[in-house]
């Protein structure tokens, strides 16, 4: 995968600190590129990609990092698979917190900077409609994704140098969401 991920406004120095950017149109372009990659690399096994968080919704900043959410029929046949995504440069970490996921992250040759969070469930884990209804809603229901971008330039000014904490304090909005979206 020889992608020039800065051409496209992406790259985060790894650690604890949050860095938020404007929306940037380069983004889509380089899930498609990236995507495209994955699904050719991979055949013939079968993975369905879609574009998530905050890089895929329009006009709200965004950590510089593309999240990409992958669907399969089986999580263990996709783990026979971890060799190929290592192939296309992505670090495996297996569930890493969550059960039923398999998390891989595509950092530069130093791994100091991360361009890509990847997310794998089987397409009947509950996570997959969640991340999808969440960003659909605020695509679609733009006065709400600006809401989400003023909590989050809000959580930025107070946690720029937790990331874990600024994560965490995005949660009650991001589940107020999926009820409305859910309505």
């Amino acid at each position: 995968m020889n992608i020039n991920f800065e051409e496209y406004d992406l790259g985060m120095h790894r650690g604890g600190e949050v860095h938020l950017v404007e929306h940037s149109n380069r983004w889509a372009k380089c899930f498609s590129l990236v995507s495209q990659q994955m699904v050719d690399a991979l055949a013939p096994y079968s993975i369905e990609l879609h574009h998530i968080g905050s890089t895929a919704i329009p006009n709200i900043k965004a950590k510089p990092i593309l999240d990409i959410l992958g669907t399969v029929t089986s999580i263990k046949e996709l783990d026979e698979q971890q060799k190929q995504f290592e192939n296309l440069g992505f670090t495996w970490k297996g569930e890493y917190g969550i059960n039923g996921r398999r998390y891989c992250v595509k950092y530069d040759i130093s791994q100091n900077i991360g361009y890509i969070h990847l997310h794998i469930f089987e397409k009947s884990h509950p996570e997959v409609k969640e991340h999808i209804l969440f960003r659909d809603y605020l695509c679609n229901f733009p006065d709400q994704a600006l809401e989400y971008n003023k909590l989050k330039e809000s959580l930025f000014n107070k946690f720029s140098s937790d990331r874990q904490q600024y994560t965490n304090s995005k949660d009650s909005f991001i589940k107020d969401t999926l009820k409305k979206a859910k309505l």
